[in-house]
């Protein structure tokens, strides 16, 4: 089930208290955007690497329908599109990244780092962030350790991490939805912005 909450009529008041810089998952957070990926979509995610862990994405199983970001056992950094590698590279990159994926190819950080076209075996269930959707469920616990700033779908979602209190959201800018924690516990919060 996705946790959103939809904001009524025509008030023009925010529903959220403060934006934030980031959530972050300790390993047992996650979103559930609702959004399935294809080959036609344009999708950018800003995010500090932590350690190794799924970034976001959905995966029909381990061999197959595989889409996203993910900063590997081994040390390698590998961004996945249709089942496809698009790039990868060791080591995982420190930081703040900035990834853009498109039909054209990957953008890491202001650089061209991959003109590869995407494959054509996607996951038919929905894309999460901080993990991955393994098949139709969350690839929780040492995997799930990520820090978001912000996520986006060209036209079709664009995430920004906020508070309402004490309790972090994504919200998104399209539609005007907060998506809430689909896992357990809460997140960890930013400073506001």
């Amino acid at each position: 089930m996705i946790n959103r909450r939809r904001v009524y009529g025509g008030s023009k008041k925010l529903p959220y208290d403060a934006k934030i810089e980031y959530l972050e998952s300790s390993g047992y957070q996650y979103i559930d955007t609702g959004v399935v990926l294809d080959a036609t979509m344009t999708v950018r995610v800003l995010y500090d690497y932590i350690q190794t862990g799924f970034v976001f994405g959905a995966r029909t199983n381990t061999a197959g329908g595989y889409s996203g970001v993910t900063n590997e056992v081994t040390g390698e950094y590998f961004i996945r599109y249709g089942n496809k590698v698009l790039y990868k590279q060791k080591p995982n990159p420190p930081g703040i990244n900035d990834v853009v994926i498109s039909p054209t190819g990957v953008v890491l950080n202001g650089k061209t780092v991959s003109v590869a076209t995407y494959g054509n075996e996607f996951s038919s269930g929905h894309c999460f962030l901080f993990t991955i959707n393994n098949g139709g469920s969350p690839y929780l616990g040492s995997y799930a350790f990520n820090r978001i700033r912000r996520f986006s779908i060209e036209n079709i979602i664009d995430l920004i991490p906020v508070r309402v209190g004490n309790v972090g959201y994504m919200y998104d800018k399209v539609s005007g939805q907060l998506f809430g924690n689909a896992g357990t516990g809460e997140f960890i919060l930013g400073p506001d912005k």
